[in-house]
């Protein structure tokens, strides 16, 4: 498969998040040198991203495609408020 020299920066980029996660892996293995340990301190991002999960609202594209008006114009406003902007008419 080719890829072009403009392509190849992206492709680097988009891929340095995934390596540093393994090597953070590879860290806290390590130094905790216990494998139920290391498991642990791994999956607690996950844990706190699943219980907050029920806080974040669904995209306005994804409620207007649903014909959830009222609750795209509630995340609309809220999103304006954050952003120190007018609410949307």
């Amino acid at each position: 498969m080719y890829i072009n020299c403009q392509s190849k920066g992206k492709i680097t980029y988009l891929s340095l998040p995934y390596c540093q996660g393994e090597a953070l892996v590879a860290l806290v293995a390590w130094r905790t040198r216990e494998w139920r340990l290391t498991l642990t301190y791994v999956l607690l991002p996950f844990a706190a991203f699943l219980l907050y999960w029920p806080c974040l609202p669904e995209s306005i594209r994804w409620q207007i495609a649903h014909k959830k008006f009222a609750g795209a114009q509630r995340t609309a406003d809220r999103m304006a408020k954050c952003n120190s902007k007018p609410k949307a008419s």
